[in-house]
């Protein structure tokens, strides 16, 4: 019935992909940086709060969601970034820091991270060698994704 009108958003009529894809690419790599740390380290705290137990065990932990759909979308380039997110976390966790070694060094921190980015990294390269299709209009990209992130990831990250 709308003739091909398409739903506008914004003051002009420009969707929020359009002025995404219209800022240079200096300013979008740090607007994704720090919302990626921003959104695991509030994601890391609301888990914690239904934390349940001695070892605050949550069932809702979404980080490792937001760390493949990252590594998914913005490509292997942002693999520091996910070896770096524990660490920035732990510095804005002033409540409950992790015991660390001289001059704040972390082994459990480091390790964690190492095994992070070879799980996710490794499912994210294996997906992108398979021509995996981030929009998910495939049955066959859903399959993928649903055994390799949820499953390869998860396996890989446990051991």
């Amino acid at each position: 019935m709308g003739g091909g009108k398409t739903l506008q958003h914004g003051a002009r009529g420009q969707s929020f992909l359009t002025k995404w894809q219209k800022l240079p690419q200096r300013w979008r790599t740090p607007l994704v940086l720090v919302s990626y740390f921003l959104g695991a380290y509030f994601f890391d705290q609301i888990a914690l709060a239904f934390g349940m137990g001695v070892y605050e065990v949550s069932l809702w932990f979404p980080t490792p969601a937001l760390s493949i759909v990252l590594l998914l979308v913005g490509g292997l380039r942002y693999l520091p970034a996910l070896f770096l997110a524990p660490y920035a976390a732990e510095l804005l966790d002033l409540v409950n820091p992790l015991p660390t070694v001289s001059f704040g060094f972390s082994w459990v921190l480091f390790f964690y991270s190492l095994i992070k980015v070879i799980g996710y990294g490794g499912v994210s390269w294996l997906l992108k060698r398979l021509r995996f299709d981030v929009r998910l209009l495939r049955t066959h990209d859903i399959a993928y994704f649903l055994l390799l992130a949820s499953c390869l990831a998860s396996l890989v990250v446990a051991l």
